[in-house]
């Protein structure tokens, strides 16, 4: 699962809108253009936004250290709440790095991304769904 979060050059900080893509050796596993998260305000006002969770192939011919799920996460403009500036972070996945975000049978943490926040701290949200703690 990812999840992001957008932070303005004024300071805002906001859950983000964005489209992840998937891709093993430069085939495309996951399009961008259909994975694109859910987002809303809830009815105090808060924005939110929900995580993309995929279903990802354990291949056996690579190691459990071997990176090779590749991913590109694009933030994308949220009408009415910011203008994204189509800010792409990529990286690459092992099996043991997509393993370490399952937490027993029912629960699976995500990858926290973070467009635009270098050297923010993010608030404490511990039903992860993007308003800190404090806001719900």
């Amino acid at each position: 699962c990812f999840f992001a979060n957008y932070c303005t050059p004024a300071g805002m900080h906001f859950p983000a809108r964005f489209s992840v893509e998937f891709s093993i050796d430069g085939t495309v596993i996951y399009e961008a253009a259909e994975n694109v998260n859910e987002v809303g305000t809830n009815n105090s006002g808060d924005n939110y936004a929900s995580p993309i969770c995929f279903a990802l192939p354990d291949l056996p011919q690579y190691g459990d250290d071997e990176e090779y799920i590749d991913y590109t996460v694009t933030l994308l403009d949220w009408d009415g709440v910011y203008d994204g500036p189509g800010t792409v972070i990529s990286g690459s996945l092992s099996r043991n790095e997509v393993e370490a975000n399952f937490d027993g049978a029912n629960n699976v943490n995500y990858e926290h991304l973070r467009f635009g926040c270098e050297g923010t701290t993010t608030p404490p949200d511990d039903d992860n769904d993007g308003v800190p703690n404090e806001d719900d």
